[in-house]
């Protein structure tokens, strides 16, 4: 099952290979644009990952907190997807909802990230 992860991820990149390259034959600058936004989506990531180790450490866990966490992890994941979508080099328009910033879509994304981390903190 452990081995899931891993296929899903080799197939996604695979797959986008034929993207990435027509990216940078066409505007190379945009590509390594893409590629260092990349890289911080990656350090936003794994720093979400630690919060998440630094959440769980120590006693077991309640239920409320490891959903909270659980929640928190999900959640910080998504938005700092979300943020990457605006700052990419993009070839077509998106949605106004999305590119402005911040909408109701940060605002729901920060209210989730604040009380789950409130209710991991607390309980």
């Amino acid at each position: 099952m452990e081995w899931l992860g891993l296929i899903l991820v080799l197939s996604i990149l695979t797959g986008s290979m034929p993207a990435v390259i027509d990216q940078y034959r066409r505007d190379r600058a945009g590509f390594w644009k893409s590629l260092r936004r990349l890289g911080v989506y990656l350090v936003f990531v794994f720093a979400s990952i630690g919060v998440l180790l630094w959440l769980l450490s120590g006693r077991s866990p309640s239920l409320p907190r490891a959903f909270a966490v659980g929640l928190f992890g999900i959640a910080a994941i998504f938005y700092a997807g979300f943020w990457l979508a605006r700052v990419v080099p993009r070839y077509r328009e998106l949605p106004a909802w999305v590119d402005r910033c911040p909408s109701g879509v940060d605002y729901a994304f920060w209210a989730v990230l604040a009380g789950a981390l409130v209710v991991a903190l607390t309980t």
